[in-house]
């Protein structure tokens, strides 16, 4: 009976998973159910470690894809990083990372009667040419020859990652300069704004100043009218979709600011300059394409709905300009994204 109950537990310890955190921003990359079976193909069954807890982020650079694995096991903490051409296959390599987190060889001075380590090869298709970084077998070559070798130099950490350490680069700040035209609130204008964004995987949040140039309309056949202006401070939230280079998405945001009229001519209205408080929702749609790391060129459109409508009037009661319900605007932009 004590056999048996021995038996009993080792199967159900043996049969446990390793806990995986999974964070991929980009187009094509494989699902976490897809990676955790992955990881259940490249290990035997009796091989897997549940103490092993596994964080990895896969983010996209100007060709390749950075695949960052912090491994967590009684071992110790290790932290990977390292190059590859697809996110599948930084998948693949994190299923390898898991398997020799799970699977490692005993030392030299043990004798287990198991034979030469085992090589990796072969856990992944091999290279169609024999280039540095060409397929995933390199990758994991040149991260680890064998099972039993020890693996590309790690970093110790003391403590496990923190959500900000395996975040890593799917983190960005950002800067926009932007420039347009609007029309609805104030006669058809330029605008010019700028914003600081954080990028957070596939959500830009967006703070910043929206400023329309002064336009003046006048009354047909007179010589007065009005000067109009708009100053705003903006804040937006965006979802995006990456293909590639390419980022699209819608955004919502809110607008405060003052909407300034002044009179002009021979007949201009009772109180020359007035102000008025401005507050306004932003529904709109937008495209952005990336150059390099840095730096990236994007188009938007919005249409905005004031919370009040605002009439101006000369002194006769002449109406010179009264803002509209709904107003729209066109935006091109600048991005310089960090680090």
């Amino acid at each position: 009976m004590p056999v048996m109950l021995r038996g009993v537990v080792w199967v159900m310890v043996a049969h446990a998973s390793p806990t995986l955190s999974w964070t991929a921003s980009g187009d094509g990359c494989p699902s976490q159910a897809q990676v955790e079976a992955m990881m259940a193909a490249q290990s035997k069954a009796e091989t897997l470690a549940p103490s092993l807890t596994l964080r990895v982020t896969v983010v996209p650079l100007e060709t390749d894809w950075q695949l960052d694995v912090w491994t967590q096991s009684e071992s110790g903490n290790h932290h990977r990083t390292m190059v590859v051409p697809s996110c599948q296959a930084a998948a693949e390599a994190t299923a390898l990372i898991a398997a020799m987190a799970s699977d490692p060889q005993p030392s030299a001075s043990e004798d287990t009667g198991t034979g030469p380590p085992v090589s990796v090869a072969g856990l992944l298709p091999e290279p169609d040419a024999p280039e540095p970084v060409a397929n995933d077998l390199s990758v994991v070559g040149a991260m680890s020859p064998t099972i039993a070798s020890d693996p590309e130099p790690v970093v110790e950490t003391a403590d496990p990652p923190t959500l900000s350490e395996t975040e890593g680069r799917a983190i960005q700040g950002a800067i926009r300069a932007r420039g347009g035209a609007t029309l609805g609130f104030v006669p058809i204008a330029g605008m010019v704004g700028g914003d600081v964004g954080l990028l957070v995987g596939p959500w830009r949040i967006w703070a910043g100043f929206e400023h329309a140039i002064r336009s003046e309309v006048l009354l047909p056949g007179t010589g007065s009218g009005g000067e109009f202006q708009l100053s705003l401070g903006t804040l937006q939230i965006a979802r995006a979709w990456i293909f590639g280079r390419i980022e699209v998405g819608p955004f919502l945001g809110i607008g405060l600011g003052a909407l300034e009229a002044q009179g002009t001519g021979t007949d201009v209205s009772e109180v020359e300059s007035v102000t008025r408080f401005w507050a306004e929702g932003e529904l709109g749609a937008g495209f952005v394409g990336r150059i390099g790391r840095r730096f990236a060129l994007g188009a938007s459109g919005e249409l905005t709905i004031p919370f009040r409508t605002y009439e101006f009037l000369l002194r006769d009661n002449h109406s010179v300009w009264t803002t509209a319900s709904v107003g729209a605007r066109v935006w091109g932009d600048v991005e310089f994204r960090f680090p």
